[in-house]
């Protein structure tokens, strides 16, 4: 047996095995095209930035290197391609296509479907389009081992997994489409010439081509719809439940405030000629001080402060007295020490901009102030505080202050307590100015600027909130929906807001799992309906086949067949009218064989006719008596055509009688010795047919 010349079949599978083909070979070129795709995707994923989220130290460079080796690993496996080398350019191809989207499942949060996705359709073309036979199971186990491990990443969301910015997920989604489009592509240039084969296969395919599109559409257009109307419907209900703890915030702040404006409009009375009690001393003012600070143990301290000699006129004698400044204006602030015992100190920096601003601004506008936040330690523990001034103004006239400093935690609370879209909405108060007042299970972040988180703030929404405004915004990454409403604290002027940062992510969570599963029946009943479809087009294509059949059977001489068609439609009516076509083509090959048949016999006697009156002519001509020229064409026309009786006659001279010749036989021999003759007239059979000729000549 001569080994010397393998099969073509084993030559294909050995270069294969080796790993080395023809470039122009189809696999080669389809791999090439996946290594270039694999190529782009590093080069994109180390440029595009990767880095965009709050990422540890660690992770960064992960992902940084990762995306420049799967970059690597294209240019590497071009090379391989490009030598021929396609077992081995393929597999560095799939394993870099599978390198990135593990490790970005791994490091970080929010990419789960989009990954899945871009690794379900990557694999199936390579598997489809790339992957050669001979790693082709390999590569469907570990296809399978990266969608399980990104599930399970999915699933347990572990600490180490940073949330992912939402450039990625685009860019996963982009390039799944892409990939689909290609593979999408790709079969039908493959089944183009199967589909144009088949009637059945043409209509389901166009068919179920129209059908996946529209359903495709509609999906999209309900999911589209979906989560917008989430959006809006979010955007409501956000905004509803912002202005509820607004108004929550509001009237816990209102106490204080309140309470402050009523000691401002006593210590006013004071001011009024007409007022009796008008002459207050500064013990009594700082005994009113000193009880309601023992009334409210919650309010850390109370104060008044008064412009030069506006109170009694008697700064000059109170300078540097307990509770006083060298200055001697009436300026007591009793506080509540560590210890919680009440004690009464002067105030300080009071004329100090941007410190003293609860002094200044009030008698700048003669209107009430709130300032806020204030981080004090009480009893070591640091608290969050709120200094809350109203006026002392008598016909148009500043006189002076009073304030009180109280615990506003109950903020923190209210911010902690909130519970919208399952716990992942963050929560915040925030002054005019942007400071922090309350941030949800942050506490540390009070008086805190809010552009660290929301780094847009002052150049988008400063202006609004300071205004007054309540209102909704997408932060500047489109991640998230921002949600304001505003605190306005009595006549203050003073504008705080309550905020909420809520995830898109959660707004959409609903739409998106219903657009699911309107695309998971979507794509069950396109199935259904294509199996439906193929049936269908079958009970449609079989009559069509059967005279394709039966059209096949008549090409090749068979008349006896006829169409089994039954159905009243279009096709029913054709197979009637090819049946009755094929009954016509019948009876005309039939008929046709019977005139044939009969025209052979005319010819052959015809022929006959001439081949005896041939014969007769040339027994005539070789005799010279009339009598027995006569008698030999009689006995030849006796034989030749097998006749009983032949006799000939002649007209006499007279032409009116037929005088007999010849006869055959015993009878024409008793006749002729009879000399028997007959009139020429239509008494007798041969005398009218004699009678009937025209004489010649």
């Amino acid at each position: 047996m001569n080994h010397s010349n393998p099969s073509p079949k084993m030559n294909k599978f050995q270069e294969s095995a080796s790993g080395t083909t023809d470039s122009k070979d189809p696999m080669a070129k389809k791999a090439l095209l996946g290594a270039i795709f694999l190529t782009l995707f590093g080069l994109f994923s180390a440029a595009g930035g990767l880095l965009k989220f709050d990422a540890a130290f660690w992770q960064g460079h992960i992902l940084t290197v990762v995306p420049i080796l799967v970059l690597a690993l294209g240019l590497v496996s071009l090379a391989l391609l490009r030598r021929g080398k396609i077992l081995q350019g393929v597999s560095l191809v799939f394993a870099g296509n599978l390198l990135l989207p593990i490790t970005a499942s791994l490091l970080q949060d929010g990419l789960g479907w989009a990954i899945f996705i871009y690794t379900l359709t990557s694999s199936a073309l390579f598997l489809w389009q790339i992957t050669l036979p001979v790693v082709r199971r390999w590569a469907i186990g570990f296809a399978f081992l990266a969608l399980a491990f990104i599930a399970l990443m999915e699933l347990l969301n572990l600490p180490i997994r940073a949330l992912a910015a939402n450039e990625l997920a685009v860019f996963f989604y982009g390039a799944s489409a892409i990939l689909m489009a290609l593979f999408v592509i790709q079969a039908a240039i493959q089944a183009r010439n199967i589909i144009f084969a088949r009637l059945q296969l043409k209509i389901a395919f166009w068919t179920g081509a129209a059908l996946a599109v529209i359903s495709l559409i509609l999906i999209a257009y309900a999911g589209i719809t979906a989560r917008q109307s989430a959006i809006e419907t979010a955007q409501n209900e956000a905004l509803a439940y912002a202005a509820s703890q607004a108004f929550r915030v509001r009237a816990d702040a209102e106490v204080p405030l309140d309470m402050v404006r009523a000691l401002a409009q006593a210590l006013t009375a004071a001011k009024d000629p007409e007022n009796t009690y008008r002459n207050l001393s500064r013990s009594q003012v700082n005994a009113m001080l000193r009880q309601v600070l023992i009334e409210n143990p919650n309010f850390l301290g109370v104060s008044t402060l008064w412009e030069p000699n506006a109170f009694d006129g008697q700064d000059a004698f109170y300078r540097g007295k307990e509770g006083h400044d060298l200055t001697g204006r009436f300026l007591p602030y009793w506080v509540r020490g560590d210890d919680g015992n009440i004690k009464v100190i002067p105030l300080e920096q009071y004329e100090t901009v941007g410190v003293g601003d609860w002094y200044i601004l009030p008698r700048l506008t003669k209107r009430e102030v709130v300032i806020a936040p204030l981080v004090y330690p009480i009893q070591g523990v640091d608290t969050v505080m709120a200094t809350f001034v109203a006026p002392i103004v008598f016909e148009n006239k500043f006189y002076g202050i009073v304030g009180m400093d109280a615990p506003i935690a109950y903020i923190q609370d209210v911010v902690d307590a909130v519970e919208i879209y399952g716990e992942n909405a963050d929560a915040f108060v925030i002054n005019s100015s942007g400071k922090i007042i309350g941030f949800r299970n942050k506490p540390e972040m009070a008086g805190r600027l809010i552009s660290e988180v929301i780094p847009d703030y002052f150049s988008d929404y400063q202006v609004r909130v300071a205004g007054g405004q309540s209102f909704v915004s997408v932060s500047e990454d489109g991640r998230s929906l921002l949600v304001f409403s505003a605190i306005n604290l009595g006549r203050a002027g003073s504008r705080w807001s309550f905020g909420l940062i809520i995830p898109f992510s959660e707004i959409t969570a609903p739409a998106t799992a219903s657009a699911l599963r309107q695309g998971a029946i979507g794509v069950t009943l396109t199935l259904v309906g294509l199996v439906l479809l193929w049936f269908l087009s079958g009970q449609i294509v079989r009559p069509v086949r059967d005279l394709t059949e039966v059209a096949n059977a008549v090409s090749q001489g068979n008349f006896e067949v006829a169409a089994r068609v039954k159905t009243t439609d279009e096709t029913g009516v054709l197979a009637n009218a090819f049946n009755l076509m094929i009954s016509q083509l019948r009876e005309t090959f039939n008929t046709l064989e019977q005139r044939v048949a009969e025209r052979t016999a005319k010819v052959e006697r015809r022929n006959l006719d001439l081949a005896l009156a041939a014969q007769v002519g040339q027994a005539v001509s070789q005799v010279r008596s009339v009598d027995d020229m006569l008698k030999d064409a009689a006995e030849i026309i006796h034989q030749s055509f097998g006749l009983y009786y032949v006799q000939i006659y002649l007209v006499n001279e007279s032409r009116t009688e037929l005088v007999l010749q010849f006869g055959t036989g015993q009878a024409g021999a008793e006749l002729m010795r009879r000399r028997h003759r007959l009139p020429l007239n239509m008494t007798s059979s041969n005398g009218g047919a004699a009678g009937t000729r025209k004489p010649i000549g």
